[in-house]
Protein backbone atom coordinates (compact mmCIF):
# COMPACT_ATOMS: atom_id res chain seq x y z
CA UNK A 1 0.00 0.00 0.00
CA UNK A 2 3.12 2.33 1.07
CA UNK A 3 3.67 2.45 -3.06
CA UNK A 4 0.28 3.46 -3.90
CA UNK A 5 0.26 6.49 -1.69
CA UNK A 6 3.86 7.40 -3.63
CA UNK A 7 2.71 6.81 -6.88
CA UNK A 8 -0.86 8.39 -7.14
CA UNK A 9 0.12 11.70 -5.73
CA UNK A 10 3.27 11.80 -8.13
CA UNK A 11 1.41 11.19 -10.83
CA UNK A 12 -1.34 13.19 -10.08
CA UNK A 13 0.86 16.01 -9.16
CA UNK A 14 2.65 15.85 -12.71
CA UNK A 15 -0.63 16.11 -14.58
CA UNK A 16 -1.69 19.16 -12.17
CA UNK A 17 1.31 21.13 -13.75
CA UNK A 18 0.18 20.90 -17.47
CA UNK A 19 -2.86 23.51 -18.13
CA UNK A 20 -3.51 24.33 -21.81
CA UNK A 21 -4.52 22.05 -24.72
CA UNK A 22 -4.60 19.10 -22.34
CA UNK A 23 -6.85 16.18 -22.10
CA UNK A 24 -7.71 14.21 -18.36
CA UNK A 25 -9.39 11.35 -18.05
CA UNK A 26 -10.64 8.55 -15.82
CA UNK A 27 -12.05 5.40 -16.13
CA UNK A 28 -13.63 2.19 -15.07
CA UNK A 29 -11.18 -0.50 -15.60
CA UNK A 30 -11.59 -4.20 -16.32
CA UNK A 31 -8.87 -6.72 -16.26
CA UNK A 32 -8.63 -10.42 -18.38
CA UNK A 33 -5.48 -11.97 -18.15
CA UNK A 34 -3.83 -13.43 -20.75
CA UNK A 35 -1.15 -15.98 -21.75
CA UNK A 36 0.53 -17.92 -18.41
CA UNK A 37 -1.39 -15.40 -16.05
CA UNK A 38 -4.79 -16.69 -17.00
CA UNK A 39 -3.36 -19.92 -15.58
CA UNK A 40 -3.21 -18.30 -12.21
CA UNK A 41 -6.04 -16.03 -12.13
CA UNK A 42 -8.84 -17.38 -15.51
CA UNK A 43 -11.59 -15.49 -14.00
CA UNK A 44 -12.12 -11.70 -15.50
CA UNK A 45 -11.52 -8.75 -13.20
CA UNK A 46 -14.37 -5.71 -12.80
CA UNK A 47 -12.57 -4.50 -9.90
CA UNK A 48 -10.29 -1.64 -11.32
CA UNK A 49 -10.00 2.36 -12.43
CA UNK A 50 -7.72 4.28 -14.38
CA UNK A 51 -6.62 7.83 -14.50
CA UNK A 52 -4.89 9.48 -17.60
CA UNK A 53 -3.57 12.72 -18.68
CA UNK A 54 -2.28 13.53 -21.80
CA UNK A 55 -0.72 17.32 -23.29
CA UNK A 56 -1.61 17.91 -27.28
CA UNK A 57 1.23 18.48 -29.01
CA UNK A 58 -0.76 18.92 -32.73
CA UNK A 59 -4.61 18.47 -33.38
CA UNK A 60 -3.88 14.82 -33.65
CA UNK A 61 -0.63 14.22 -31.60
CA UNK A 62 -0.28 13.97 -28.03
CA UNK A 63 2.62 12.90 -25.40
CA UNK A 64 0.78 11.59 -21.85
CA UNK A 65 0.94 9.36 -18.65
CA UNK A 66 -1.38 6.71 -17.12
CA UNK A 67 -1.75 5.54 -14.06
CA UNK A 68 -4.40 3.60 -12.29
CA UNK A 69 -5.06 0.08 -9.89
CA UNK A 70 -6.55 -3.48 -11.77
CA UNK A 71 -7.64 -5.92 -9.23
CA UNK A 72 -7.61 -9.70 -10.25
CA UNK A 73 -8.92 -12.38 -8.80
CA UNK A 74 -10.04 -15.69 -8.34
CA UNK A 75 -10.95 -18.82 -5.66
CA UNK A 76 -10.81 -22.29 -6.79
CA UNK A 77 -10.07 -26.05 -5.75
CA UNK A 78 -7.55 -26.89 -8.55
CA UNK A 79 -4.33 -28.44 -8.20
CA UNK A 80 -1.44 -25.35 -8.91
CA UNK A 81 2.34 -26.16 -8.78
CA UNK A 82 4.73 -23.56 -6.92
CA UNK A 83 7.96 -24.80 -7.41
CA UNK A 84 8.48 -28.33 -6.85
CA UNK A 85 5.20 -28.34 -4.79
CA UNK A 86 1.72 -30.02 -6.10
CA UNK A 87 -0.86 -27.96 -3.94
CA UNK A 88 -4.61 -29.06 -3.93
CA UNK A 89 -7.12 -27.38 -1.59
CA UNK A 90 -9.62 -23.82 -1.49
CA UNK A 91 -7.31 -21.53 -2.88
CA UNK A 92 -7.21 -17.66 -2.92
CA UNK A 93 -5.45 -15.98 -5.98
CA UNK A 94 -4.71 -12.40 -6.25
CA UNK A 95 -2.70 -10.07 -8.11
CA UNK A 96 -2.73 -6.39 -7.81
CA UNK A 97 -1.31 -4.19 -10.97
CA UNK A 98 -0.06 -0.75 -10.51
CA UNK A 99 1.44 0.47 -14.13
CA UNK A 100 2.85 4.08 -14.04
CA UNK A 101 3.30 4.58 -17.61
CA UNK A 102 4.29 7.18 -20.68
CA UNK A 103 2.15 7.54 -23.80
CA UNK A 104 2.11 8.59 -27.54
CA UNK A 105 -0.72 8.48 -29.11
CA UNK A 106 -2.18 9.24 -33.16
CA UNK A 107 -6.13 10.60 -33.01
CA UNK A 108 -7.92 9.97 -36.30
CA UNK A 109 -9.49 12.40 -36.67
CA UNK A 110 -12.42 13.07 -40.04
CA UNK A 111 -12.79 16.86 -39.27
CA UNK A 112 -11.59 19.68 -37.26
CA UNK A 113 -15.17 19.48 -34.83
CA UNK A 114 -15.02 15.35 -35.07
CA UNK A 115 -17.64 14.09 -32.63
CA UNK A 116 -15.84 10.43 -33.30
CA UNK A 117 -12.32 10.67 -32.61
CA UNK A 118 -10.17 6.92 -32.82
CA UNK A 119 -7.28 7.02 -31.54
CA UNK A 120 -3.52 4.30 -30.99
CA UNK A 121 -1.61 4.80 -28.11
CA UNK A 122 1.64 3.55 -27.32
CA UNK A 123 2.54 2.90 -23.52
CA UNK A 124 5.24 2.18 -22.00
CA UNK A 125 6.66 2.42 -18.19
CA UNK A 126 6.70 0.17 -15.02
CA UNK A 127 4.26 -2.17 -12.96
CA UNK A 128 4.16 -2.92 -9.72
CA UNK A 129 2.65 -6.46 -9.09
CA UNK A 130 1.72 -7.73 -5.70
CA UNK A 131 0.59 -11.57 -6.05
CA UNK A 132 -0.81 -13.33 -3.16
CA UNK A 133 -1.95 -17.19 -2.87
CA UNK A 134 -4.12 -18.09 0.20
CA UNK A 135 -4.70 -21.68 0.85
CA UNK A 136 -5.66 -22.59 4.42
CA UNK A 137 -3.98 -20.96 7.43
CA UNK A 138 -1.03 -20.59 4.87
CA UNK A 139 -0.49 -17.22 3.26
CA UNK A 140 2.73 -16.79 0.31
CA UNK A 141 2.85 -13.03 -0.99
CA UNK A 142 5.32 -11.68 -3.54
CA UNK A 143 5.63 -8.36 -5.17
CA UNK A 144 8.15 -6.81 -7.64
CA UNK A 145 8.71 -4.00 -10.38
CA UNK A 146 8.29 -4.75 -13.92
CA UNK A 147 9.70 -2.82 -16.78
CA UNK A 148 6.50 -3.10 -19.17
CA UNK A 149 4.93 -2.12 -22.77
CA UNK A 150 0.81 -1.55 -23.40
CA UNK A 151 -0.18 -1.17 -27.32
CA UNK A 152 -3.73 0.58 -26.96
CA UNK A 153 -6.50 1.28 -29.37
CA UNK A 154 -9.71 3.57 -28.37
CA UNK A 155 -11.99 6.13 -29.67
CA UNK A 156 -13.54 9.37 -27.72
CA UNK A 157 -17.19 10.95 -28.63
CA UNK A 158 -17.77 14.10 -28.13
CA UNK A 159 -20.87 14.86 -25.74
CA UNK A 160 -20.32 18.71 -25.51
CA UNK A 161 -17.17 21.38 -26.09
CA UNK A 162 -14.90 19.89 -23.17
CA UNK A 163 -16.60 16.49 -21.94
CA UNK A 164 -16.11 13.02 -24.26
CA UNK A 165 -17.22 9.65 -23.53
CA UNK A 166 -13.82 7.40 -23.97
CA UNK A 167 -13.48 3.87 -23.94
CA UNK A 168 -10.11 1.77 -25.00
CA UNK A 169 -8.05 -1.66 -24.87
CA UNK A 170 -4.93 -2.21 -24.41
CA UNK A 171 -2.59 -5.43 -23.74
CA UNK A 172 -0.38 -5.04 -20.85
CA UNK A 173 2.96 -6.82 -20.59
CA UNK A 174 4.89 -6.88 -17.51
CA UNK A 175 8.18 -8.62 -18.36
CA UNK A 176 9.92 -10.82 -15.48
CA UNK A 177 11.77 -9.01 -12.98
CA UNK A 178 12.54 -10.15 -9.14
CA UNK A 179 11.55 -13.79 -8.25
CA UNK A 180 8.45 -15.35 -8.33
CA UNK A 181 5.94 -16.94 -5.86
CA UNK A 182 7.66 -20.37 -6.34
CA UNK A 183 10.96 -18.78 -6.92
CA UNK A 184 12.04 -20.80 -9.89
CA UNK A 185 9.40 -19.86 -12.92
CA UNK A 186 10.25 -16.51 -14.50
CA UNK A 187 8.09 -13.84 -13.50
CA UNK A 188 6.24 -12.25 -16.28
CA UNK A 189 2.75 -11.04 -16.51
CA UNK A 190 0.05 -10.13 -19.19
CA UNK A 191 -3.46 -9.45 -19.49
CA UNK A 192 -5.84 -6.98 -21.40
CA UNK A 193 -7.43 -4.06 -19.44
CA UNK A 194 -11.02 -2.48 -21.06
CA UNK A 195 -11.71 0.62 -19.61
CA UNK A 196 -14.63 2.91 -20.05
CA UNK A 197 -14.99 6.66 -18.57
CA UNK A 198 -15.00 10.17 -19.71
CA UNK A 199 -12.41 12.84 -20.44
CA UNK A 200 -12.47 16.52 -19.69
CA UNK A 201 -10.98 19.09 -22.15
CA UNK A 202 -8.90 22.11 -21.02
Amino acid sequence: MKYIKIILPVMLLTLSTFSQNFITGFSWSMGFATGKTSDYIGAPSFTGFSIEGHRMLKPNVSVGITTGWNILNEKNNETITIGSSSITGEQGRYLNVIPALLNASYYIKSGKNAKFVPFIRANVGTYYIMQRFDIGVYTANNDNWHFGVAPELGFMVSTSKDINILFNAKYNYAFDSGTSLGGNEKNDYSFVSVNFGITYNR
